[in-house]
């Protein structure tokens, strides 16, 4: 079972807390009550619990504000990120209620891969909708950038580099294999993580011999 939703929600608040919150009076309705956007990815975690994550464009990226873990409700009009215990305290659990074991199979990142594609077909089909129109909102679908973002993968490292270390970790391994990361840390006055970082790169390119868990690696001469 999986659901995405976006759109305006009604929702009750306290009027101290919407003050507090600088939320103005022209916003709230009826005397307490205010209209939200919100976004909603809705996923089973098992039989008996659903997880809901709460989302938001930030920097152009689909990120997760807020997660919740309820009872599975299969109920119609049941509004997205809800369940009936807010609104009634007899609201039934499974036998034993939240268990470790159910929230061992939350995976945080595949919320955000299953909701992306639905909220970027929505996106599209309100910009063509909406062309032209001034004054409607459509919350987070709005917010979404309308081409891909740049990729910000580091550069990979020019084999040169690697090749240097590789060579630097070979002499240190046979003045001292104890320490030999540090001996190259000083050679080539590089930081210990960046010397682990290139170290590593080497045994993947083949420079130096992998490692064995549990001990040294040993450099290839």
């Amino acid at each position: 079972m999986g659901r995405t939703f976006s759109g305006p929600v009604l929702r009750a608040v306290d009027r101290s807390y919407a003050h507090e919150c600088d939320v103005s009076r022209s916003e709230i309705r009826q005397g307490a009550v205010v209209s939200v956007d919100e976004t909603w990815r809705e996923q089973s975690l098992d039989a008996k619990w659903t997880v809901a994550y709460r989302l938001s464009v930030q920097r152009g990226a689909l990120v997760v504000g807020e997660v919740r873990v309820f009872p599975t409700e299969n109920d119609e009009h049941r509004p997205a990120g809800t369940w009936s215990a807010g609104l009634r305290s007899s609201a039934k659990l499974p036998l034993g209620g939240l268990r470790a074991k159910v929230l061992r199979k939350f995976r945080l990142l595949d919320g955000l891969r299953r909701a992306l594609p639905h909220l970027e077909a929505a996106a599209a089909d309100w910009r063509a909708f909406t062309r032209g129109t001034a004054g409607r909102r459509a919350g987070l679908l709005e917010d979404f950038p309308t081409r891909p973002r740049p990729s910000r993968r580091r550069p990979r490292v020019p084999d040169t580099q690697v090749r240097r270390v590789a060579v630097q970790y070979r002499r240190a391994y046979r003045k001292d294999p104890r320490r030999p990361n540090a001996i190259v840390c000083q050679v080539l006055r590089l930081k210990r993580r960046r010397v682990t970082e290139l170290v590593w790169l080497a045994r993947q390119r083949g420079f130096l011999s992998p490692s064995d868990r549990g001990q040294r690696g040993k450099a290839r001469c």
